[in-house]
């Protein structure tokens, strides 16, 4: 979720940043590649969701570029492991980071949040 630093309103819910213009990257040999995301921003939930960030950051590439507008970008760091027991494999969370600190977790709608402050 992108939140409000100092009044904790979602700013895609509230509109400051427009789905459609969001924008979620690696680079890979020196080349810019899409990452598949969702952004879900409806009833109470505006946050960004992508199922395949978990597998791309099990291997080599661990930056990610999250590009909420045309003046506004996050550095993302995500490192993950594949995990395989029985008969289910997942991706555990090694370490994350976004813009060099320890994002806050939201356990009441189980997303990390960004802070920017807004006004």
């Amino acid at each position: 979720m992108v939140l409000d630093e100092h009044t904790n309103e979602n700013l895609i819910r509230k509109g400051i940043y427009d789905p459609d213009s969001i924008r979620f990257y690696y680079i890979e040999n020196q080349k810019q590649k899409d990452l598949e995301f969702d952004v879900y921003n409806n009833d109470s939930i505006g946050r960004i969701y992508s199922n395949e960030i978990g597998f791309i950051s099990s291997g080599s590439i661990k930056t990610f570029y999250l590009r909420l507008n045309f003046e506004t970008i996050d550095t993302i760091y995500m490192d993950t492991e594949i995990i395989s027991e029985d008969c289910c494999t997942w991706h555990a969370l090694r370490e994350l980071k976004i813009n060099g600190e320890q994002p806050d977790f939201s356990s009441e709608d189980y997303s990390w949040i960004i802070y920017k402050s807004y006004y």
